[in-house]
């Protein structure tokens, strides 16, 4: 958060990008000022800008269950996964592992009790698949750092052009 702050105060733009076993996410900060032409079609584009993006910090203040959208009616795994990840990272200073499977689960139950209720049912948050996540947490795999460098390259250009909403 403190960097993407940084960043964007400087008026640069922040894309944080992660990947965990088969799954990547990305999250973005573009400032305060930044302004872009939604695309109408395949070739033409809006003039009027729409409104601000929303700043990293608010994307990760957001509780998990409302991080929604017109294609998701509940979050995207990826997403719901990354938070997981990061809400331990944040209260222990480093990433879970296989030998932190146990208090991984715990935490991450006890996070989602207290913020995303209604999520505790989801298979993404079952004792056998945060097991899983841990052991995978800090694996990087090729082929998924590939695609997801690839996508967030379109979005910089996006960015950086001002043509075409980015990604959120």
């Amino acid at each position: 958060r403190r960097i993407a702050k940084a960043t964007t105060n400087a008026g640069g733009k922040f894309f944080l990008a992660d990947t965990f076993g088969m799954m990547g996410a990305c999250a973005l900060d573009l400032g305060s000022k930044h302004i872009y032409r939604p695309e109408i079609g395949k070739t033409l584009l809006d003039p009027t800008p729409l409104k601000r993006y929303i700043s990293l910090d608010e994307v990760l203040d957001c509780p998990l269950d409302h991080a929604t959208n017109r294609f998701h009616k509940t979050p995207p795994p990826a997403w719901v996964q990354y938070r997981c990840l990061l809400e331990y990272g944040d209260k222990n200073k480093s990433w879970p592992s296989e030998l932190s499977a146990e208090v991984f689960f715990e935490q991450t139950r006890s996070w989602i009790k207290e913020t995303a209720p209604s999520l505790l049912e989801n298979e993404l948050l079952s004792e056998t698949s945060l097991r899983a996540l841990a052991k995978v947490a800090t694996s990087e795999v090729a082929p998924v750092c590939s695609v997801l460098g690839g996508i967030i390259g379109n979005e910089v250009i996006k960015a950086i052009s001002g043509k075409g909403e980015i990604g959120r």
